[in-house]
């Protein structure tokens, strides 16, 4: 019974309510970066064009 309370305690402590909105956060924040990656990259392209000396 005790290795089952201390897993019980482990459990309680994670507090996956909290960690879950944390990681949804998270989750939001990389879809933000990854979309003004992708512009920034597009950007970038475009400015870029016709300057290599190939």
């Amino acid at each position: 019974m005790d290795n089952f309370s201390g897993a019980l305690l482990t459990w309680k402590n994670i507090n996956f309510s909290e960690l879950q909105k944390t990681l949804d956060a998270q989750g939001i924040e990389l879809v933000e970066n990854q979309k003004e990656s992708v512009v920034g990259r597009k950007a970038l392209a475009d400015r870029t064009k016709g300057t290599c000396s190939h």
